[in-house]
């Protein structure tokens, strides 16, 4: 090998030489980015984990800044914000009165009217027995049972609260008085679920049982909010439960009526009336049915 041959060779292995590290270089430098948009990433989701979050029959809504308060230990929710996602009409001052009380309230959907005030440890739901065209839920046509006007009282632990202008009610009850259920299993995530929504997921879990009819009664419908369904035959009534599937009440009554406030079923039989008790496991309080 002559001199030129040999310059020749050292400057081609430098100029590989030159070209692995630059790929090393590159290796390492596309890693370090790599890794440092992963730690952005798990940094991003850690705050975004943080950040309190709402969602309504599975679709993430804005909250208002005004949503929750805290107070000596309960959260409370302002019921004008958290019914406005529900469908419900709002009308400030007492509900039958001709006022315009800031402290007190009335929520109405094409159902009930739900009244409140604050410093109140309880509140009223009046039915709304009007009929109106084609009243559906869930493509289940409904009627309300009661007579219009009857109403319910529901106790409160805590009273209702008006700070800054606004009413907020105790978190815990708005369940029952908005007809929702609530998830929070997830941390800092509201999942809320509204009638309709619950009585579609009834729907399909009955889809495929011998149980296909659900009591189109809107009070009866409530009882879903607690993962009970009546269903019917078309002559008698009868009580499922859509956590396994079971009989809560047999399918034998010739009517049943779920009473919310109370979360019990007023079922009757020929001339015969009972109650069925949440607290009793199911078991009957009766005059022989």
């Amino acid at each position: 090998m002559n001199l030129e041959e040999s310059n020749s060779f050292l400057e081609e292995e430098e100029i590989k030489s030159k070209k692995k590290k630059t790929i090393i270089i590159s290796i390492i430098i596309c890693a370090v980015i790599i890794a440092l948009l992963f730690i952005i990433i798990v940094i991003l989701k850690y705050q975004d984990s943080l950040i309190l979050k709402m969602y309504i029959n599975g679709k993430q809504v804005n909250i208002p800044s005004d949503l929750y308060i805290e107070k000596e230990g309960v959260t409370y929710v302002n019921i004008k914000e958290i019914s406005s996602f529900l469908g419900y009409h709002y009308t400030k001052g007492d509900y039958n009165q001709y006022n315009e009380e800031e402290t007190s309230c009335y929520l109405e959907n094409d159902y009930e009217i739900v009244s409140l005030s604050a410093d109140n440890t309880k509140y009223k739901k009046y039915a709304v027995a009007s009929p109106v065209a084609e009243n559906k839920i869930a493509d289940l046509e409904v009627v309300v049972k009661s007579t219009n006007g009857d109403s319910q009282s529901y106790l409160l632990d805590n009273p209702i609260q008006y700070i800054n202008g606004s009413l907020y009610v105790p978190f815990n009850h708005i369940q029952d008085m908005l007809n929702i259920q609530i998830d929070v299993s997830q941390k800092n995530k509201i999942k809320i679920y509204n009638l309709e929504y619950l009585v579609n997921r009834a729907k399909n879990i009955l889809s495929n049982s011998n149980y296909q009819t659900i009591s189109g009664t809107y009070e009866n419908l409530k009882a879903i909010l607690y993962n009970l369904v009546v269903v019917s035959d078309g002559n008698t009534y009868g009580v499922i439960s859509l956590e396994n599937g079971e009989e809560v009440i047999g399918l034998k009554y010739k009517e049943i009526t779920f009473i919310q406030n109370v979360q019990e079923f007023l079922i009757m039989a020929e001339d015969t009336v009972g109650i069925l008790a949440k607290d009793r496991k199911y078991s009957y309080q009766t005059n022989g049915i």
